[in-house]
């Protein structure tokens, strides 16, 4: 569901404005933390975008709202934010194996992982090359 769909961009409907807000800096392995990045960086993708974590919120089964003219703001340069409906009013998961932010962030994160090997996109750099960067230096006596 797109929020051009109500008319006014600006606005977001009354029934979502309690749902969770993502933004693909939360996942991304190219930010820092202080950036705005939530997860660690090994569970992170390499530049999302507001499309992919749409597509795979909707694939786990949750009621999305994607809003496309917001932005983080420490990011300003990328823009979206999905609306997920995570919680009912008593605060309980609507889906049982994804109960906290942090396991939707990181299954969001899997999920686009999986899609971009299935379409045949480069995987995560981050794996070894930032481990080893400071362990080639010489030290100095």
């Amino acid at each position: 569901m797109f929020a051009e769909d109500y008319g006014d961009q600006r606005a977001t409907p009354s029934y979502a404005k309690r749902w969770i807000c993502i933004y693909p800096v939360y996942i991304d392995a190219c930010c820092s933390w202080f950036q705005g990045r939530k997860i660690s960086k090994h569970l992170c993708s390499e530049n999302p975008s507001a499309e992919e974590v749409a597509h795979c919120c909707e694939q786990l089964g949750f009621e999305i709202l994607f809003e496309a003219d917001k932005k983080h703001p420490r990011d300003s340069f990328r823009k979206g934010r999905i609306r997920v409906h995570l919680f009912d009013e008593q605060h309980k998961s609507l889906i049982s194996n994804i109960e906290t932010r942090k396991q939707l962030l990181i299954k969001v994160s899997q999920c686009i992982q999986e899609q971009r090997m299935k379409h045949g996109h480069k995987g995560n750099k981050t794996t070894s090359d930032d481990k080893t960067k400071g362990k080639n230096r010489m030290k100095r006596s």
